[in-house]
This record gives structure tokens, sequence and C-alpha cells, in this order.
């Protein structure tokens, strides 16, 4: 049951991610390069996280490792993006490091979970 939470908030936030990126495209140009970088790198990071979250979904052997690394690379993104403050994200500065917080325990309470046995 937690498998299949764990999958569906994947595939969440990587909608979530291809809406906010979707509304940065068109001011793309007018970004420094490494804020350009790491939106196109959650773009990225949103097909990987809706494919493993699809994957786990399905129970498939390599649903556990692909959505372990998904979270572990989202709360890196995370971190660079929201944390300090790289890239646009649409969260109130005074609760950016919050959110980045939040996110990390997320991403780690879930991988733990994945990385146990199946009984």
């Amino acid at each position: 049951m937690l498998r299949k939470v764990i999958a569906t908030g994947l595939r969440v936030e990587a909608i979530l991610n291809a809406v906010h990126l979707a509304g940065l495209l068109s001011a793309l140009p007018g970004h420094a390069w490494y804020a350009v970088t790491l939106i196109l790198g959650r773009g990225a990071l949103g097909a990987f996280q809706y494919a493993a979250g699809t994957q786990l979904h399905k129970d498939n052997p390599s649903g556990r490792p692909l959505a372990t690394l998904a979270l572990l690379s989202g709360a890196v993104l995370i971190t660079l993006d929201l944390g300090f403050n790289l890239a646009p994200m649409p969260i109130y500065p005074w609760w950016r490091w919050q959110a980045v917080g939040i996110y990390w325990g997320y991403a780690l309470l879930a991988s733990a979970f994945l990385a146990r046995r199946r009984s």
C-alpha cells in the first residue's frame, strides 16, 4: 500500500513539475545559464520521476531502485534550485529552507521504506 502511495507521489510531483516548467519556458532566455540548466534538469527529472513511479506502481523489479534514485535526485535538485534560490520557484523566500527540509525528509523516509527487502 505505501509503495503505491510513493509511486503516486512521484507521478504527481512529475506532473506538477511539468506544469511549472511550462510556465517558465517562455521566459527561459531571460534567466542565467545556471538557472536554465536547473530548469531543464527539473524537466528531465520530472520525466524520470514519472517513469520510476510507473515502474514502482506496477511492482517491477526495477521500480524500487529507480524510485529511490528519483527521490534522492529530486532532493538534490530542490536543494539547488529552491534552497540556494538558483532557479525560479513558486514559494515564498522565507519558507524555502523549510520546504527543502520537508522534501529531504520525504525522500529519505520513502527511500528507506523502498530499501527494505520484500517479505
